[in-house]
């Protein structure tokens, strides 16, 4: 008798629980993801070695990539006296957020006043130090595309 009211308590256990599991993880599909938004990354500074949304960038570029909002970093490395990341080519979709930019690795600093990029859009390493020197900056991707930072300007000579 004893097993058989082992048997019972474990059915009114493990049945709940089932449902309950198969209501929260298998029922519900996931919440669509947003559409990324098109950003250009301008890396400047040779020797360097930075990644950009896992892309490997070693030469001065601009590099056209596609982030969801939210939260994103740039790092590496960089053996010169200058690394420069700068944000452009903001959209009708949005694009990086102007002042968003967050220096959490190296001696950098995020200058106004340096053409031909738009202020809050530019990230700067140098200065004196051990080479190579580590550099880290973190953006937010934005959809509002008043707040984001636009393409290079042109109209500096």
């Amino acid at each position: 008798m004893k097993s058989r009211s082992s048997i019972h308590h474990v059915r009114r256990v493990v049945i709940p629980l089932s449902c309950i599991w198969l209501a929260a993880c298998g029922s519900n599909p996931p919440a669509p993801s947003a559409q990324p938004i098109p950003v250009r990354v301008i890396v400047a500074g040779e020797p360097f070695t930075a990644n950009v949304a896992g892309q490997i960038v070693s030469a001065d570029n601009g590099v056209d990539v596609e982030y969801q909002p939210g939260a994103h970093e740039v790092s590496g490395t960089f053996s010169g006296e200058l690394m420069i990341v700068a944000f452009g080519k903001g959209t009708t979709a949005g694009g990086v957020s102007i002042g968003s930019l967050q220096i959490l690795e190296g001696p950098g600093s995020l200058p106004t006043g340096y053409a031909p990029f738009q202020d809050g859009c530019v990230a700067v390493w140098g200065g004196q130090g051990p080479r190579p020197q580590a550099f880290r900056v973190r953006f937010t991707v934005t959809t509002d595309a008043s707040r984001a930072c636009i393409p290079e300007r042109t109209d500096l000579r």
